[in-house]
Formats: structure tokens, sequence, C-alpha cells
């Protein structure tokens, strides 16, 4: 709603907080958000390797039903792969390997 300003004033930090909670609690559409909002810099500063990291997170956990747009997720973060170096893309492959979803209490 923030993102949008529906029923509240249009507010793209509000909507990064919004989005990095439902992501540390493992909502695929959520990490697709916020890797787009990392590699574009909207409402946060552009960084690439966590853009790369939530994309690549979200395509990790698309297993039974499929995510909408997984080909339209995966060619964007095949074009933020040459952004980086190749110890970066080591380093966010590891962190994927390691993500476990928080609590939800």
């Amino acid at each position: 709603m923030y993102e949008r300003g529906e029923g509240v004033s249009q507010d793209f930090k509000e909507a990064f907080k919004c989005y990095k909670k439902s992501t540390e609690q493992g909502y695929p559409i959520a990490q697709v958000s916020l890797g787009e909002r990392d590699s574009m810099g909207k409402g946060i500063s552009q960084d690439f390797v966590q853009a790369l990291y939530w994309l690549n997170l979200a395509i990790s956990r698309m297993t039974g039903a499929p995510l909408q747009g997984a080909s339209i997720i995966r060619d964007s973060r095949d074009s933020i792969v040459k952004f980086l170096t190749p110890e970066q893309l080591i380093d966010v492959h590891k962190q994927v390997r390691k993500w476990k979803p928080s609590s939800h209490d």
C-alpha cells in the first residue's frame, strides 16, 4: 500500500520496511519486490549484491507452485550479474544456501 499510495501517503522507505519484514519471514513475492528495489535504488540505495541475493533466494524457493513471472525474475537476476565480481557472486550464493526464515512469533 505504501508503494502505490493506496489508503496512505506514498512512501517508498516505509514500503521497503514492510517488504523487508516479509522477506525475512520467507515470502518469495516480497523477496522479488525487495530485489527489484535494491537493483533500482527505489526508496533505498542501489545495491546489486543485495538485489541478486533476494532474487536468487526467491527463485530458490519456487518449489511446487512456481512464482508468476519466473522467467522475468530470472532475466532481472541475469541482468544484475554483470555488475558483480566473481567473489561477490560466490558470496551471494553462499548466503542464499545459509538463509533460513525468521520466526513468525
